[in-house]
């Protein structure tokens, strides 16, 4: 048995490695679903994974949406060794002489809705972190899948191993 859930992102991100176009900032409108794999229907009538946790879908989709509301949705996701995921901050003074200090007036800042990630935000690490994120959460086997466009999209595949996950290459 296999139990879907989708929910959708509007992000933007850029590819800070890339020769492209896409090491642009842009946005795209994403589309996410996870499969949970390997289920069985428990004496209740609801999904058992095949560690014994019990799928109860109401506080899954509660769970999963408040997963990619918090950290994607409406977020610029940015490499976190990408130049423009560190601190801004406001310069008020500007030394004469080449050994002078810059002034700065107040605190650093960071970009608006600023989430940055362990290495570049493709779709396919997006699936992968996502993918890994529902396999922990949820002790079960997943497929995550990510429309990226109306054409383009990535899956991966993610098993629990009973104390962590595996992205099975």
């Amino acid at each position: 048995m296999w139990l879907k859930i989708r929910h959708n992102m509007e992000i933007a991100h850029r590819l800070s490695k890339d020769t492209t176009k896409c090491k642009q900032i842009h946005g795209h409108g994403m589309q996410i679903e996870l499969a949970f794999e390997n289920l069985e229907m428990g004496e209740n009538g609801m999904a058992v994974t095949r560690f014994g946790s019990v799928m109860e879908f109401g506080s899954m989709k509660r769970k999963f949406r408040d997963h990619i509301d918090n950290m994607y949705d409406h977020h610029l996701v940015l490499n976190e060794t990408d130049p423009f995921a560190g601190p801004i901050y406001r310069i008020v003074g500007i030394p004469i002489q080449t050994e002078g200090k810059v002034e700065f007036d107040g605190e650093q800042t960071f970009l608006p809705g600023l989430t940055t990630c362990p290495g570049e935000p493709t779709v396919e690490n997006l699936a992968m972190w996502i993918g890994e994120w529902a396999a922990a959460t949820f002790q079960s086997d997943v497929l995550c899948a990510i429309e990226e466009t109306k054409t383009n999209g990535a899956v991966v595949r993610v098993v629990w191993t009973g104390t962590g996950t595996k992205v099975v290459r």
